[in-house]
């Protein structure tokens, strides 16, 4: 494995982003929840139930692409572009980072 580090706030994007792909699951999970509420039965808790295997989907399917990131290739093309977003270089931390610091200061990309 190489050193390559995966800047937390990647990880929560990811997994808002794996929440996002499997919405449906999510749905059905919330609406058996609020019908359970409505209805007084026990329809809320299969719903807390869908909900909670939702976000572990997410959450799993993103440390594995996690994984696959910190993992080697066999394509020296794939390692370069890993190497250079997660490795010495941690591009990918320092644009979140600077975004970051963008969205706190209130600036436009254009404006400096």
């Amino acid at each position: 494995m190489n050193k390559r580090k995966i800047p937390f706030l990647f990880f929560v994007f990811g997994v808002i982003q794996c929440m996002i792909r499997t919405m449906f699951i999510g749905a059905i999970g919330l609406v058996c929840a609020l019908l359970g509420l409505i209805m007084r039965n026990r329809l809320s808790q299969a719903g807390i139930v869908i909900s909670i295997f939702w976000l572990l989907i997410s959450i799993l399917d993103e440390i594995r692409i996690c994984h696959t990131i910190k993992t080697t290739s066999d394509n020296p093309q794939v390692n370069e572009i890993f190497d250079k977003l997660f490795g010495e270089e941690q591009v990918m931390k320092k644009t979140l980072d600077e975004a970051a610091e963008r969205i706190i200061k209130g600036e436009k990309k254009d404006e400096k």
